[in-house]
């Protein structure tokens, strides 16, 4: 099968290399200005524990030379229209699909290409680049594809045989349910990684604690008024995450660390990898947070906490524990 995947970074990486040494026929589409002069690049992943690596040499192009069977996007929300009017003139009639960053995302690849040619999905992993053309990967990895028309279900069996290993690739019958509870996890780790913090600190530390779950509270009684119902994701009870609101305060360190959020896989990275990903998820926590926020404003239900923590993460810059707290309590 002839693939085409769509995003150079950490994750459009693991799935070439994971898709590759399945004996796929896959090329790594990148900017120009990324690509490497060889044309080819050998894509190295490095997993933790413990610190196995895997490999395969991807050809690298700039542009699709001909239509191939499908479109990988792995590409952020924001970043989707771009590749879209990349790849739309000459991909053809292949289905693509889509890889969103946050709960939402496939509305520009649907318009462009049309909802029968869209394969929605979500992808849980804890991934960095440590250098150019190789990851770093830690714990398990998942792959949730929505069940599409019948025209594509041979399509989504192939990839879920492919990717039979880690990550490990699954078909689920909720897609927006599953990609709203991977934002309500995104949102509470980037509560931590704003503090700079390990993930482990929503159980040891009271302040991002209350901030946390404030923040889980407003974000379960905007879905529940707009009519959104969470999915369970692989190895963590989504129904749980969304009661630990109600867990008294005295109690709710101990009820995080019986979470699987709090156990973050990002923890057993090195540690500059590990202040990367932390980096990466206060970057991502402004555009997860405007899904959530743009709900509550339909539906009027109100949110400070997470407008306060959309506004802290916009900056760009840590805050530390006691500061952002205070932050939050004063609406600054």
């Amino acid at each position: 099968m002839n693939i085409i995947v769509v995003g150079a970074g950490a994750l459009g990486s693991v799935l070439a290399t994971t898709l590759a040494r399945a004996g796929e026929d896959v090329s790594l589409l990148m900017r120009p200005d990324r690509a490497p002069e060889a044309g080819a690049a050998r894509l190295t992943i490095v997993r933790d524990p413990p610190a196995a690596e895997q490999w395969a040499i991807v050809p690298v192009v700039t542009m699709i030379a001909e239509p191939p069977d499908l479109v990988v996007l792995a590409v952020p929300t924001a970043a989707m229209p771009d590749a879209l009017a990349a790849i739309a003139p000459v991909c053809g009639a292949a289905p693509a699909l889509v890889l969103a960053t946050g709960p939402q995302g496939d509305e520009a690849a649907i318009e462009t290409l049309g909802a029968d040619r869209v394969i929605r999905g979500v992808a849980l992993m804890t991934a960095v680049m440590e250098r150019p053309a190789q990851a770093r990967v830690a714990g398990a990895q998942q792959v949730l594809l929505g069940a599409s028309s019948a025209t594509l279900d041979a399509l989504i069996t192939r990839l879920v045989e492919a990717c039979d290993g880690s990550p490990q690739a699954s078909r689920v019958p909720d897609v927006t349910g599953c990609r709203w509870s991977a934002a309500l996890v995104a949102l509470a780790r980037g509560v931590t990684a704003l503090a700079d913090q390990p993930t482990a600190a929503l159980g040891d530390d009271r302040r991002l604690s209350s901030v946390a779950r404030n923040m889980i509270r407003e974000a379960t009684e905007t879905l529940a008024t707009a009519g959104v119902t969470l999915a369970p994701l692989p190895a963590l009870d989504s129904a749980r995450l969304a009661r630990l609101h109600a867990v008294p305060g005295i109690f709710a360190g101990r009820a995080w660390r019986n979470l699987d959020l709090s156990v973050d896989a990002a923890d057993a990275l090195p540690p500059p990898l590990a202040a990367t990903l932390r980096a990466r998820r206060r970057a991502e926590m402004p555009a997860i947070a405007a899904s959530v926020l743009a709900l509550a404003g339909a539906h009027h239900v109100a949110a400070p906490t997470i407008e306060r923590l959309a506004l802290l993460a916009a900056k760009g810059a840590p805050i530390a524990p006691d500061a952002l707290a205070r932050a939050i309590a004063r609406g600054k």
